[in-house]
């Protein structure tokens, strides 16, 4: 039970749409100093981290952090990502050679940012046609289980959609008198609202 609840936390603290980072790796023998560039990030969790060899031959390994992550030794070019899902402080370095010297990094990993969390939950909302005579279609642009709920101008509801999961769902609006109406989409806590005209 602690494992499945973990994974729920888990997929809620991960934003849907992350960052990503670059950071090149370059320098070796006959080509100056290793080194990894930028040296250090302060990133988000769900950011992703990806590496490119620029140069010589390299390797990405985790020194300390709550998570271990290793590349494996390749050549450039080459790219390698990494996604940080646990906050924390996370050194890394090249252990090829003596490359570990100049070639070390930091990321530090905050938790997800309220801004960002809020942002990952939005959605988008249209209806169409709007005018709309007999019905209407109503497409988010995010998954999830939402309800819907058409309201009058004076805030009554009309008609009430519970726990659909569809991403895009034509409703049947011929029952309703001609008028103003106002459009609600709640989903996780957010809710979305367009006002929709019946003729």
């Amino acid at each position: 039970m602690k494992q499945i609840l973990f994974y729920v936390c888990l997929t809620l603290t991960i934003p849907l749409s992350a960052t990503t980072w670059q950071v090149q790796a370059g320098g070796g023998p006959g080509l100056g100093t290793p080194f990894f560039s930028p040296q250090n990030l302060s990133i988000e969790i769900g950011d992703v981290v990806n590496w490119s060899w620029v140069s010589g031959q390299h390797n990405v390994a985790a020194s300390s952090g709550p998570e271990s992550f290793n590349s494996g030794s390749h050549f450039s070019p080459f790219e390698w990502s990494f996604t940080f899902t646990l906050s924390g402080t996370y050194n890394y370095e090249c252990t090829l050679f003596n490359h570990a010297v100049t070639q070390f990094g930091t990321i530090i990993v905050s938790p997800l940012s309220i801004a960002n969390l809020e942002r990952s939950r939005s959605f988008d909302l249209m209806l169409y046609p709007n005018p709309a005579v007999n019905t209407v279609i109503i497409e988010k642009t995010r998954n999830g289980s939402s309800t819907v709920k058409f309201t009058d101008l004076s805030g009554r509801h009309i008609l009430t959609i519970a726990n659909t999961t569809e991403l895009r769902m034509t409703c049947d609006i011929a029952d309703l008198t001609r008028g103003i109406y106002f459009v609600e989409v709640e989903m996780d806590g957010v809710i979305v609202r367009q006002r929709l005209l019946i003729q």
